[in-house]
């Protein structure tokens, strides 16, 4: 949802006590997608694939819709309600944007470009993007109008 393109085995960690594992809390994110990169000719692109692949066998890897990053979830990572980890993501998304337009280190440019990029996700994701419905049709998360500002 961050669209970490950078997220590959080094950046994921996991704890260990008393015989349990679980996933350690993410670390060196990145929304590689704000930053382009030039190809032949002087033609600048973003990159908007990820650095691992969610299932054996693919051959691309582009950032997931909804409904396959909801099925990995269930049936890969065992996460009993996806939906509301995706819900959850979306929220702590929302006040990391809140919070950074009241930063002064954060550079404009760079935070107008993260902005898009967060709610694009955030729409996609939380908002019911691979659905099928339209914009207008899906109702609107409360704090999507002042974040767009």
């Amino acid at each position: 949802m961050l669209r970490n393109g950078d997220g590959h085995l080094k950046n994921f960690g996991l704890l260990y006590d008393e015989g349990k594992v679980w996933l350690a809390p993410v670390y060196d994110v990145v929304t590689t997608t704000i930053y382009k990169y030039e190809r032949s000719l002087g033609v600048f692109v973003t990159d908007r694939t990820m650095a691992l692949k969610l299932r054996r066998g693919e051959k691309h890897k582009p950032y997931p819709a909804l409904d396959e990053l909801l099925s990995f979830g269930r049936d890969v990572c065992g996460v009993a309600s996806p939906s509301e980890v995706v819900a959850r993501i979306a929220q702590a998304m929302d006040e990391v944007l809140a919070n950074a337009r009241a930063d002064d280190r954060i550079a404009p440019e760079t935070l107008r470009a993260a902005t898009e990029e967060w709610l694009a996700s955030i729409e996609t994701y939380a908002g019911g993007g691979s659905t099928g419905s339209s914009p207008s049709s899906r109702p609107r998360r409360r704090n999507r109008k002042v974040l767009a500002r």
